[in-house]
């Protein structure tokens, strides 16, 4: 009850501070009870109904729904992210050092360009998230690292491959962290770590088509008197952006607006939504909040000097370290 306490104070001072919503946190303040704070909450929002009753199988069929019509889409926009990404090792195996006349030094220190980029601009990519929503942002960034992937077919030199790598980095920063954001809009915390465990999985499934595609692909060298290795970056890019440009149509906003575009009639009934936005707001009454669009400085220096960040950055660090130039170098090893 004192965790369920704490939770109900740090969303007052969110509301008083970030949204200035003066009203609402007053109302908190003054209500005794867990009840009477979560109909406070939900005043905010006309989907919230504090008296709604469910029965499990109606809630185990409305998270059924998410699976298959959004996590599974998420899961489609990964598979050809991770595709982008593995392609450049893939590459490798089709002379793409002797075209464009530059060493493995000069190859490495453009991967590491994209890891700056990827990293620097993780942070600003969800600041924009929070303004905009992720069912647009998220688009918007596949479709342009897309195209910067498939822009990479007019690579001449090692400056025109360091600046497509820069750009391929910078529009991919956003996705991850933008999706784990995207999720909690439809799963509570206790179902978000299956979730997210079935989002990773798709890296796996990626990983193992990647080779198989590049295989075919590359045998392509020649044809139109572009080489393999461009026609893979092309190939693989302008799918990319075309998967970005059709998910703008597909990812909705939110459990109580998926009518529309090619979603045609919707996901769901009106007691489905319901049911969906009142059991997010009493797991999490924080979410009940819809002034939250801007993050403040003071929020994102707690982020980055938080003591429980920091270890699991470090694990993943070294957790990787070893692994990833093998993966990065394997095919032209084997080659």
């Amino acid at each position: 009850m004192a965790e369920k306490q704490e939770v109900y104070q740090d969303t007052k001072l969110d509301l008083e501070n970030k949204s200035g919503n003066i009203s609402l946190a007053s109302t908190l303040g003054a209500a005794d009870s867990t009840d009477e704070k979560l109909r406070a909450l939900g005043e905010t929002n006309p989907y919230y109904d504090n008296d709604l009753t469910w029965t499990a199988e109606e809630e185990k069929r409305l998270v059924r729904i998410f699976d298959l019509k959004v996590l599974s889409w998420i899961g489609v926009m990964f598979f050809f992210l991770q595709l982008d990404r593995g392609n450049m090792s893939n590459a490798l195996t089709d002379n793409m050092l002797g075209d464009l006349n530059i060493n493995l030094n000069t190859f490495t220190l453009g991967s590491t360009i994209f890891i700056l980029f990827f990293c620097f601009f993780e942070i600003p990519s969800n600041m924009i998230i929070r303004r905009v929503g992720p069912h647009r942002w998220i688009p918007v960034l596949m479709f342009f690292w897309g195209l910067a992937t498939a822009s990479q077919v007019f690579l001449k030199d090692k400056v025109s491959y360091f600046i497509t790598r820069a750009f391929v980095g910078l529009f991919e920063a956003g996705y991850i962290p933008g999706i784990a954001i995207y999720l909690t809009t439809y799963y509570k915390r206790e179902e978000m770590a299956l979730r997210l465990s079935i989002f990773w999985s798709t890296l796996s499934i990626s990983n193992s088509c990647a080779g198989v595609l590049s295989y075919f692909i590359l045998h392509m060298r020649g044809v139109a008197g572009l080489a393999g290795w461009k026609w893979l970056f092309l190939i693989e890019g302008c799918t990319t952006a075309f998967i970005g440009v059709l998910s703008f149509f597909i990812l909705p906003e939110g459990p109580t607006a998926t009518k529309g575009y090619l979603r045609f009639s919707g996901y769901l009934t009106e007691r489905q939504e319901l049911i969906a936005v009142t059991r997010l707001i009493r797991d999490d009454p924080s979410k009940a909040d819809p002034g939250k669009k801007v993050v403040p400085k003071e929020d994102i220096w707690r982020a980055v000097t938080s003591t429980k960040i920091w270890p699991h950055l470090l694990i993943g660090f070294f957790g990787l370290l070893p692994s990833t130039p093998i993966a990065g170098f394997s095919p032209l090893i084997l080659k």
